[in-house]
């Protein structure tokens, strides 16, 4: 049996966060403050609105994708399966520039 998965939850991109504020003054729940000049989320107040999103002009906050341990598994497996197939043609590509 498979474990429930964590609430959707917004995340911020702290390389791309300019520490502007706009998110702080959107949000109903006072979930967003500035941390060290950055946006920060609490979770425990955060009700995932998303109006910080919205507001944010650099795309610093974002929304998480939880994946449950089979579908990350199954992701995994794929970009697997398309690295190996790149590296299969990389070598078909080598061998046919060398000759």
């Amino acid at each position: 049996m498979e474990k429930s998965l964590p609430k959707k939850r917004l995340r911020v991109n702290w390389q791309l966060c300019r520490g502007c504020g706009l998110c702080t003054s959107v949000c109903p729940r006072e979930a967003v403050s500035l941390v060290w000049g950055k946006a920060w989320i609490d979770p425990q107040k955060c009700v995932v609105c998303c109006q910080c999103e919205k507001a944010c002009p650099f795309g610093a906050i974002q929304e998480e994708v939880p994946l449950s341990v089979r579908a990350l598994g199954e992701e995994v497996a794929e970009l697997q399966r398309q690295a190996d197939e790149l590296i299969g043609k990389l070598y078909e590509l080598a061998g046919k520039g060398g000759s």
